[in-house]
């Protein structure tokens, strides 16, 4: 990250005609030095950040020939532009990286059926070995979002035979499920004896 922020300054000073003397990845004294054209590439030991170095005349002495390419002596525009290249190239790789992990998409789990056992409720209903159902559409509230029931003793049955939508050939339904019947349990009268 540090290197593409410097890499942006270099670039457009150059496009700004400003001369480099240096590129640095790294602080402290370089252990590795490599001059291409009128630029120092280094890498140095400490790796907490870089710096580029441009030919300016408020850090020292500058030549007649130079004076042309110093940073100072440019246009305000041009002076701006190589300042705000830095950050903007940060603000660049960060818009290209989330852009990019958009395009992988992401893993999620189907509810699709597996195997139906015969002579089962699943069986009887309809439910077919590869079938998509939805089940966040069982309980709509008021505002469309899915909504879990409220489990309590006294709550009534779902008026509605099935809790899913079934998604079979691209054309949804409703499969129609048996309710479960329960046997009544019948009560035994005691009587109480004493001595």
């Amino acid at each position: 990250m540090v290197s593409l922020h410097e890499f942006g300054h270099y670039i457009v000073a150059r496009l700004c005609g400003v001369k480099v003397v240096r590129f640095s990845v790294g602080f402290g004294k370089p252990f590795f030095t490599r001059k291409r054209g009128d630029t120092e590439w280094c890498l140095a030991p400490i790796p907490l950040g870089g710096y580029v170095k441009m030919v300016d005349t408020r850090e020292g002495e500058v030549s007649e020939a130079d004076l042309p390419y110093a940073f100072d002596k440019q246009h305000p525009a041009k002076r701006i532009a190589i300042v705000a290249a830095g950050p903007l190239t940060n603000l660049a790789l960060a818009v290209l990286l989330y852009g990019l992990s958009f395009s992988f998409g992401v893993t999620e789990l189907r509810p699709y059926v597996g195997t139906v056992e015969p002579d089962t409720i699943a069986a009887r209903t309809g439910f077919q070995s590869g079938d998509k159902y939805n089940p966040s559409t069982a309980f709509p509230s008021k505002t469309g979002a899915a909504r879990k029931p409220k489990s309590s003793s006294t709550s009534k049955p779902a008026k509605s035979p099935s809790a899913f939508r079934r998604h079979r050939a691209r054309k949804p339904s409703a499969p129609s499920m048996p309710q479960a019947r329960r046997k009544p349990v019948k009560s035994q009268k005691t009587k109480a004896t004493s001595d």
